[in-house]
This record gives structure tokens, sequence and C-alpha cells, in this order.
């Protein structure tokens, strides 16, 4: 269920480009996954890297995330940026 209570604060507006890539994928948006995968990817994998210390397995956990973001799209609240 995508947050679209106007009560609720969010650091989103209904024009953002991020929360309409989230709103796509909930919507079964190929398109949106892969964006939102070109947009963030790089820096979640050096990140992942950092972390792990092994590439390998950090690209595997990247697609792990990437799964779990396109499967639970539709559950995302917006009370905090995709970015973070």
């Amino acid at each position: 269920m995508l947050n679209q209570n106007p009560r609720v604060e969010t650091p989103y507006t209904q024009h953002d480009p991020d929360w309409l890539l989230i709103r796509g994928m909930a919507e079964g948006d190929i398109r949106a996954l892969n964006e939102l995968y070109a947009r963030y990817g790089g820096m979640l994998l050096a990140f992942l890297s950092a972390r792990v210390g092994n590439r390998q397995i950090a690209e595997e956990v990247l697609q792990d995330v990437m799964l779990a973001v396109w499967e639970n799209a539709h559950t995302f609240e917006a009370r905090s940026k995709v970015k973070t």
C-alpha cells in the first residue's frame, strides 16, 4: 500500500522522481525498477562492497536488495527517502 494519506509527513511530493519510480514498480512497471537500479545501483554496490569486502558477494546482495524492493514496492510508506 503506497502512502497516500496527506496527514502523514513524507519527504516526497507526488511528482518527485523517486516517488514516481516506486509507484511505477508497485504497478508492475519493470522500467521503473531499471531506472531505480541505474540511479542508485552503483552507489549501493560501492557501499555493500566496502561493508562485505568482496565485490561478488556485494553484487549478489545488491540483486537480493533490488528484488526485495521490486516485490515490496507496494508497501513503501514514504517516511524516508529511497536513497536512504
